[in-house]
């Protein structure tokens, strides 16, 4: 695969530099949501690693995230912290990619500015980041793998632990490293002696995968985390299958649905539509053709190296399994099997044999047409890296010009000096708790009956427990206390118009409430926020 290297060191310190500054102007701007700030609070308000490790229990990934952004807020508890901490691993993710990656110059620009790398993987600061980071350190380390082997073991490990799909990606990446002397002669050749170093690698990398994949496990068993989010209830009928198999056309071409407008997240024009008037049928059909189409043409790409295409192969069957019966999960998750083939597009270029001629060849009619897609293998990136900046561009303006989530908003107006005596009750809980990284107070969660910041995703909440069950819950904490509650809710729970300032609905013989303020319009629908003042009456 040809690589343009002249002035490939000034190129780089452009693209970071570009990169550095739309990111900063990017993160400015973008309100982060709960996902990112769960994480955060975690963080923030545990107070060793030890007590950060019990109170992820529940959470749905690893700790390699947690424990840098756990030593960050020793120092600050400013959330933004965490944001410059992730621009930096995204920043340093472009330049491994773009330094070391096998393909064109214009090619590495195009993907850096991409939609998963420059929105999904930069501006949103969760463990995806940092997960690329380590994968493209790895391919960088890979060409030397015989003499780097307890390296390879130790990124192997790390990525394992950054979330469930760097789980996936590492056990594929290490069967690739084990598979390598088993099918090839001049591979075992190479193999170092079977020394303490090598038993090392070989039992870090193993528990690596054992720590990744089972914190999940012990997580599914104590409370049935993926089982209440996977639709695992769903029947496995066609519908099911064209909405899981349709992930692939998505993850190759993650475009948002434009009609949308703001609320274009996770919205794909290839399956998503608000026009009910638009086929069920049609939308399943149009996925199932361009996952067959763009699974063929990968395969065909990887097909003259044997390695590299198990790794995708194994590597996307895995993923499917995952999210089509364990969670189905969103964008962000399925654009790993289009990641997945970009790095094994990478790992090609240090694999033996040797490419064969690009010249096609008499013979059947599949094996001219592999040859046809390989010859314009190139061209074919191209394109898509293309409609990927497009994607990522769009998502970047979009966020720029409307609130990703009003939690920040929210936070700020409850740090006003009139509302520092208030119990703050929230609903949803798993709303609510993006809230309190704005505030230096906790918040009661009715769905756990509790007061705290992070959720704990136990089986003691309840979810979803309605207006009557929080205004219970406000009138027996004001009983308690003798003090005034403000309901921060992600929802408008009575019949009151929300912009109709100041209305005044009469709760019980000598308690009220008062509608206070709305902050809506968020990108993320269920992160605008409803606050009530419900108080004493003389």
């Amino acid at each position: 695969m040809p690589v343009v290297q002249k002035n490939i060191s000034t190129y780089s310190i452009l693209l970071i530099a570009v990169l550095a500054v739309l990111g900063f102007i990017g993160l400015l701007n973008h309100e982060m949501w709960r996902d990112e700030l769960e994480i955060w609070l975690l963080s923030r308000d545990s107070t060793s690693i030890g007590n950060l490790l019990a109170n992820m229990y529940t959470e749905a990934h690893p700790a390699l995230w947690y424990i840098p952004n756990f030593i960050i807020a020793r120092f600050t508890h400013d959330p933004f912290s965490m944001q410059m901490f992730h621009l930096v691993i995204a920043l340093s993710s472009a330049f491994v990619f773009f330094r070391y990656a096998p393909f064109p110059v214009l090619h590495k620009v195009l993907f850096c500015f991409g939609y998963f790398m420059f929105y999904e993987y930069t501006i949103i600061s969760r463990s995806y980041g940092l997960e690329f980071l380590l994968i493209f350190i790895f391919c960088y380390f890979y060409k030397d793998r015989f003499n780097r082997y307890l390296t390879l073991a130790v990124l192997l490990f790390l990525i394992a632990n950054t979330n469930l799909y760097g789980t996936v990606i590492a056990a594929n990446l290490g069967l690739i490293l084990i598979l390598e002397p088993i099918l090839s002669k001049d591979a075992r050749s190479k193999l170092p002696p079977l020394n303490l170093k090598l038993i090392f690698g070989i039992t870090l990398f193993g528990a690596g995968i054992i720590l990744g994949l089972g914190h999940i496990l012990l997580q599914t068993l104590d409370w049935g985390y993926f089982s209440t989010m996977s639709g695992t209830e769903e029947n496995k009928d066609f519908n099911w299958f064209a909405k899981n198999y349709s992930v692939i056309a998505n993850a190759y071409l993650p475009v948002s649905n434009f009609e949308y407008g703001q609320h274009f997240w996770n919205k794909n024009f290839l399956v998503d539509f608000p026009d009910p008037a638009v086929p069920v049928m049609a939308k399943q059909i149009a996925g199932m053709v361009l996952s067959t189409l763009f699974l063929i043409i990968s395969i065909s790409i990887l097909a003259k190296r044997r390695l590299a295409l198990i790794l995708f192969l194994f590597g996307t069957v895995t993923m499917f399994i995952l999210i089509a019966f364990i969670w189905h999960g969103q964008l962000r998750h399925h654009g790993q099997i289009f990641m997945l083939f970009i790095i094994s597009m990478w790992l090609t270029a240090h694999m033996t044999p040797k490419v064969e001629s690009e010249k096609v060849t008499p013979g059947n009619i599949l094996s001219n047409l592999s040859g046809v897609i390989f010859k314009y293998r190139l061209k074919f990136l191209l394109v898509l890296f293309s409609i990927h900046v497009f994607a990522g561009l769009y998502a970047y303006r979009i966020d720029l010009k409307h609130p990703f989530s009003q939690a920040e908003q929210t936070g700020k107006f409850l740090s006003d000096e009139k509302y520092k005596d208030l119990i703050l009750v929230g609903s949803n809980d798993y709303a609510a708790q993006a809230v309190t990284a704005y505030i230096d107070k906790q918040i009661y969660y009715p769905e756990s009956r509790r007061f705290g910041t992070f959720v704990i995703w136990n089986q003691e909440r309840k979810e979803g427990p309605g207006p009557g069950i929080v205004l219970n819950d406000a009138f027996a904490l004001m009983q308690e206390n003798q003090k005034n509650v403000m309901l921060v809710m992600n929802y408008m729970p009575f019949e009151s118009n929300p912009m109709k300032i100041g209305d005044i609905r009469k709760a019980t013989d000598n308690i009220s409430i008062n509608f206070i303020a709305a902050f809506q319009e968020a990108i993320v629908i269920d992160e605008s926020f409803y606050l009530f003042h419900v108080y004493f009456t003389e």
